[in-house]
């Protein structure tokens, strides 16, 4: 909470000439300190307070991220159809970064595969393994890898599995950064 009064205090200093390039700084950091309370409704206020302030000022790749924010909160809070409405508006979007993309069509997969579509969230898993490259952070990665190879595993493709749960453990022997690498290793034996 502490984080929380000193965004909600920079609120108050209006007259400072950063104010305005801060606002939508300060909302988002708003937005993730309530989503880590569980406090949704303020998290979504702030999340949209930013995703506003970015749409005004036609920043359509800032806007989407903290749309992928507002999806995640809304799948967090069993509401699937309003996250999905979020990510397609993301997918939509043109020239959007590979990484936005490739964490949208996870995020859409994980919904997916909790109302047990298992097709469709493979689907999502294998457009983001098409766009995915070695460059991205490792959490990505290693959520995605893991997560196809799980599915590919329940589908019957052994193979493709093994070679993404490899993939995975691959990434990083650091469970820090790589949170499936116990259950990559575990899945494996």
């Amino acid at each position: 909470t502490r984080m929380i009064e000193t965004y909600q205090s920079a609120l108050q200093y209006s007259d400072d000439e950063d104010y305005f390039n801060n606002l939508p700084i300060i909302y988002t950091k708003l937005g993730l300190a309530y989503q880590k309370m569980s406090n949704w409704e303020n998290a979504l206020k702030y999340y949209e307070m930013a995703r506003e302030f970015y749409e005004q000022t036609l920043e359509k790749v800032k806007e989407n991220y903290i749309k992928l924010s507002i999806a995640n909160i809304y799948y967090e809070t069993y509401k699937p159809d309003l996250a999905k409405n979020y990510l397609m508006d993301i997918i939509n979007s043109d020239d959007m970064p590979e990484i936005l993309i490739t964490k949208t069509y996870i995020t859409f997969a994980n919904i997916e595969d909790s109302l047990s579509n298992i097709n469709s969230s493979y689907e999502y898993y294998r457009k983001a393994i098409k766009i995915s490259n070695e460059t991205m952070d490792t959490e990505t990665l290693s959520e995605l890898y893991f997560k196809y190879a799980l599915i590919a595993d329940d589908k019957g493709d052994i193979e493709e599995a093994l070679e993404y749960y490899n993939k995975c453990i691959k990434l990083s022997s650091d469970d820090n950064l790589n949170k499936y690498l116990s259950a990559a290793y575990s899945n494996i034996a």
